[in-house]
């Protein structure tokens, strides 16, 4: 989860809905509300159908089908997201498992971690079906479904004629031509260390500094070892948000290897003492 100060400099009409456990908040530019009226049951409409696909909480959802059945004929939607994330598991070579969601719900209730015998290998695509091959396989999408939402409903705002607009969804943020200025919040609270402006284009962090016991060390991120937070600047929130994840769980290791992956992505880095160890956003070009 990302955790942002953000800075308007257009006059802005917003609608908002709970979602993801809390709320979404989508912004306008220049709209009247009576014009987002005509629209805003569409949207809303449209944003919980795809969550009800994703959700890891919703015993009705499709994923959860999906974990309950152990193979199912997926739709298109889950197809694509699991395909996008079985790569960043390869990439990663298993420092990012999607497959290993009963360890992520033992860190998120602080509750002993010890390994289990599966992996993302043990997810198994052919043609329309999705099969789990080993019985303790959870899938989890929390670090990659939230972009794929996000990035659908983008397109499909954009399908109804609006051109100016943000989507907030818990932090994790996608402008389209809306300039904004983004401060990144320090990792350890102590205010902003870092502020940049972008136009358009989406922003995720993975931190442990929002969701811990205790300390910072004991958060809910399995294999997180070297860094505090990692921002991802990209078009496209579901990139965004599985790179911020994987950079967080993979470490150095990950960015030295896959340089050719990398090259012209934003990324912001903070060590675990919430001091700099990557800038690179100020490759973001903005139009003026």
């Amino acid at each position: 989860m990302i955790k942002l100060k953000v800075r308007c400099f257009k006059i802005t009409t917003e609608i908002s809905f709970p979602m993801f456990g809390k709320e979404i908040i989508i912004g306008f530019e220049d709209v009247e509300d009576f014009a987002l009226e005509t629209y805003k049951e569409n949207i809303v409409t449209q944003a919980l159908r795809l969550q009800k696909i994703f959700n890891f909480y919703d015993e009705n959802s499709e994923l959860s089908r999906l974990n309950d059945l152990r193979k199912i004929t997926a739709s298109k939607e889950l197809l694509y997201v699991i395909k996008t994330a079985l790569k960043y598991c390869k990439l990663s070579e298993g420092k990012y498992d999607i497959a290993k969601g009963v360890l992520f719900i033992a860190k998120k209730k602080n509750m002993p971690v010890s390994n289990i015998s599966c992996s993302y290998k043990d997810i198994l695509i052919e043609n329309d079906y999705i099969t789990l091959l080993n019985e303790n396989i959870l899938v989890d999408l929390g670090s990659i479904a939230k972009g794929y939402i996000v990035d659908c409903l983008s397109n499909y705002i954009k399908s109804l004629g609006f051109d100016n607009f943000f989507i907030d969804a818990r932090g994790d943020i996608m402008f389209n031509n809306y300039y904004v200025q983004i401060g990144i919040q320090d990792s350890r609270l102590n205010g902003l260390v870092h502020e940049f402006v972008l136009e358009s284009g989406s922003v995720a962090t993975s931190g442990d500094y929002l969701q811990y016991f205790d300390s910072f060390e004991n958060n809910h991120l399995l294999n997180n070892k070297e860094y505090s937070s990692v921002t991802v600047v990209h078009k496209s929130l579901m990139i965004a948000d599985v790179l911020a994840t994987v950079i967080s769980v993979s470490g150095k290791e990950f960015i030295l290897k896959h340089k050719d992956i990398l090259e012209h992505i934003p990324i912001f880095i903070l060590d675990k003492y919430g001091k700099i160890v990557q800038d690179s956003l100020n490759s973001i070009k903005v139009k003026h």
